[in-house]
């Protein structure tokens, strides 16, 4: 958990120093979503809201990005939204292949 918060840490620094590129806000929303993932809550307990604030901040400064709009499906994948995890995986497949937008599909 130490290496985790190392490394939420240094993402943060860096989107505060790089706010206007989507790769950070991605990587940033990564970390965190893997500290939900390990948080023992059954999945429709997990606060999810800020790891999707930061896959949206992605979105707005990249509508492109394939891999917010893959981790987008995912998430919505896990909200039983079976259209939009559709809809986002599909953006993401279209611009290439991504094994998170495959298996949001699944």
């Amino acid at each position: 958990s130490g290496d985790a918060g190392k490394a939420r840490d240094m993402l943060e620094r860096s989107v505060a120093g790089h706010s206007g590129s989507p790769e950070p806000w991605v990587n940033l929303g990564n970390v965190l979503k893997n500290e939900q993932d390990n948080n023992p809550l059954p999945v429709e307990e997990k606060d999810m809201s800020t790891v999707k604030r930061c896959y949206q901040t992605a979105l707005r400064l990249q509508h492109d990005q394939m891999d917010a709009l893959a981790n987008m499906a995912g998430l919505s994948a896990m909200d039983r939204d079976w259209e939009r995890t559709a809809a986002l995986a599909d953006r993401s497949l279209s611009i290439g292949p991504s094994e998170e937008a495959f298996c949001a599909l699944m």
